[in-house]
């Protein structure tokens, strides 16, 4: 994401503000300041304004949330809290990954382990996997099986091939829908 510096994001926690996130910045968004809309246990944000994709997000989020991924050990097996700066983090790489680009799939959205979301796209034997840990690292893999392709790394490294490959999962479900 090329022009990406820090912006203050101002989140907040059982109502009280976090530290500044060093995120992806307003001018990924458009120039807006919008963060995801769901009021949650233990997570409160706010929508200044909303793209299409982000009510998606929201929707799959509060599942998550209702599901149990906002409380801590939420797999019995010691997992970590989902973690705002996850969350954050997360809306603010879907709309750089959107930005100008409707048709693209949504991602399928699950915590992680560590307090993180992972977002996943399956279609047609290509798989698209981004790992986004509290700490603020992001990770990609990509599987092309029907190619016999595949790479991984950060997301900064792999920017242009995860806008490439997002565009092949639009036109592969869009012959599977027609």
């Amino acid at each position: 994401m090329t022009d990406l510096a820090p912006s203050r994001t101002a989140w907040r926690h059982r109502g009280e503000e976090l530290a500044d996130q060093p995120l992806y910045p307003a001018t990924t968004l458009d120039s807006a300041a919008y963060v995801v809309g769901f009021v949650a246990p233990r997570i409160e944000v706010t929508v200044h304004r909303e793209p299409k994709w982000l009510g998606e997000y929201s929707d799959r989020l509060q599942e998550l949330i209702e599901a149990g991924a906002a409380a801590p050990d939420w797999n019995g097996h010691g997992a970590r809290a989902l973690r705002p700066e996850a969350i954050g983090l997360g809306v603010r790489i879907l709309a750089a990954l959107y930005r100008g680009a409707e048709g693209r799939p949504f991602p399928w959205i699950v915590p992680t382990f560590r307090g993180g979301l992972q977002y996943e796209w399956h279609e047609g034997g290509v798989d698209l996997e981004i790992d986004i840990d509290p700490n603020g690292s992001v990770e990609v893999v990509f599987v092309d099986r029907n190619e016999r392709k595949e790479w991984d790394g950060t997301l900064t490294e792999r920017e242009w091939d995860v806008q490439s490959c997002l565009d092949k999962l639009a036109r592969i479900r869009a012959i599977d829908t027609t």
